[in-house]
């Protein structure tokens, strides 16, 4: 063992082996220049060091990798590239996006921005509605028209928030979602009867008024129009039930059939009437000729039969007819003089032109359903080109006539003298023998049905056109200005 000052130790460690055994002499502490022990020894395969004083040191060990081993331990935080942390599988969680349409299903109308004003006349129309449920709002209660397109136009924008696309459905549930907050917007004649439909009008104003904003979204778009074959046995059977239909049977008791044969109004008895309603269905779907089921049958033109089978198929009374409208008969002539058009009736008017008062306000002439024939005109005589039921009145001098049901050539009604129970029995066969309304004369006769039957079919017409067709749209136009009309008020109704 040698000891060597910092010279020899340089030159030790350029010529030193692989590994250098360093050692320490903790006994030589009286050295002045602090000298190290220095013993090169060569390790062979297979040698270890037994001597626990001595550690090996790997030669290729140098600062670098000192450094990098101290800073995997010691990483700072603020480094831009740390660590990937471990990836745990089960644990990944997928953004889904919301769609479109779960957005529109989830939509509620944040009545918050809609107007003030508009919502304090909404809450004040609700408070009369609940307390006055048979009357008129007044004149100074109702939405005007700016007020009513200002609430259209403010949901519209809400819905269109979501997306500008806004299927026709959705616009139904909005609807519906208005009129479940504010009743008071459900049209109602001035009887209490309402169709339940005043939805379809809000739901085609937020339609409309999209479709608007939408005009300049594509203008080389062009939509095709579909519309679907109406047909004639819906359209026929709109308003009655499908129990009245089923009742239907080729057979019949002799002596029941004995009756319908005699033709004899007082052998028509509630039972009779009961008991024969399958046959007499039965032969009325027969798709026989008229003049042929009529000369069979000539008690199918009896008033009795005509009124029960009314009755059955539509729930309603044809009488209520003549009730409702003797009930209106004052406030339709004091409307006339309220407004311009179409005329003004005199207090001493006749039904025929209250009638025809009627026609003229849904743009229809009753002289194409209500044919007037001269004095003397014999039954074999009276022709019309028209196919579907009309109503014949022959005079009968001293300003009387008689009203006669015709269709298909053929007199369908026992007949009578005034215009209203013309009207019944003309409703009646329409209904009975499965009719659908006279196109000269379609709005007239929906109204009529409507306003003083209260039949409102919530699917299918009689005039063969759609629930929303412009037929519909004139008819509950004109219900709802009679209804809404006020004589104590002046001027005509504010819709």
């Amino acid at each position: 063992m040698a000891i060597v000052d910092d010279q020899s130790f340089l030159h030790q460690l350029q010529i030193a082996p692989n590994v250098l055994t360093i050692v320490t002499n903790s006994e030589t502490t009286s050295c002045a220049s602090g000298s190290v022990e220095v013993q090169s020894a060569a390790i062979n395969a297979g040698e270890t060091a037994e001597d626990p004083t001595i550690e090996q040191v790997p030669a290729e060990i140098n600062d670098e990798t000192m450094d990098n081993n101290l800073h995997d331990e010691n990483k700072s935080p603020n480094v831009s590239v740390k660590r990937c942390r471990e990836q745990l599988p089960g644990f990944h969680v997928v953004k889904k996006n919301v769609s479109t349409g779960m957005k529109f299903r989830s939509f509620e109308i944040k009545w918050d921005k809609v107007s003030d004003n508009t919502l304090s006349k909404l809450d004040a129309l609700q408070d009369y509605k609940l307390k006055n449920q048979s009357s008129s709002a007044p004149k100074s209660m109702r939405l005007t028209k700016q007020e009513r397109c200002g609430l259209i136009n403010c949901i519209v924008d809400q819905l269109r928030a979501i997306d500008t696309c806004i299927q026709a459905d959705i616009m139904e549930t909005v609807a519906k979602d208005i009129l479940r907050k504010y009743p008071c917007l459900e049209m109602v004649d001035d009887d209490g009867y309402g169709d339940g439909l005043s939805y379809v009008v809000l739901k085609h104003k937020l339609i409309n008024h999209n479709s608007y904003l939408n005009r300049f979204k594509d203008p080389n778009h062009q939509t095709t129009k579909v519309t679907s074959q109406t047909r004639k046995c819906s359209n026929a059977r709109a308003g009655t039930s499908k129990e009245y239909w089923a009742k239907s049977s080729p057979e019949c008791a002799k002596e029941l059939f004995v009756k319908l044969r005699r033709d004899e109004p007082n052998l028509l008895s509630d039972e009779c009437l009961q008991s024969t309603h399958a046959f007499v269905r039965y032969r009325l779907d027969s798709h026989r000729d008229l003049r042929t089921l009529l000369l069979e049958l000539p008690v199918l033109r009896r008033r009795k039969l005509l009124s029960y089978h009314f009755n059955q198929a539509t729930g309603t009374d044809i009488d209520t007819l003549r009730k409702f409208f003797n009930m209106k008969r004052v406030k339709i002539i004091e409307y006339s003089a309220a407004v311009s058009k179409p005329g003004k009736l005199l207090e001493s008017c006749s039904d025929a032109e209250i009638f025809q008062f009627l026609a003229s306000m849904v743009g229809e002439n009753l002289n194409n359903l209500v044919l007037k024939k001269e004095v003397g005109t014999r039954m074999e005589d009276i022709d019309h080109a028209s196919g579907g039921p009309v109503l014949v009145a022959i005079d009968m001098g001293n300003d009387k006539a008689m009203y006669y049901v015709y269709a298909e050539q053929t007199r369908l009604s026992e007949g009578t003298e005034d215009i209203v129970g013309g009207i019944q029995d003309l409703m009646s066969v329409h209904y009975v023998h499965n009719f659908v309304y006279l196109k000269e004369a379609s709005k007239f006769l929906e109204l009529v049905q409507q306003y003083f039957l209260k039949i409102i079919p919530s699917k299918g017409s009689k005039s063969t056109a759609n629930r929303v067709g412009p037929i519909q749209r004139v008819v509950k136009k004109a219900i709802e200005t009679l209804s809404s009309y006020d004589a104590s008020q002046p001027g005509p109704s504010n819709l």
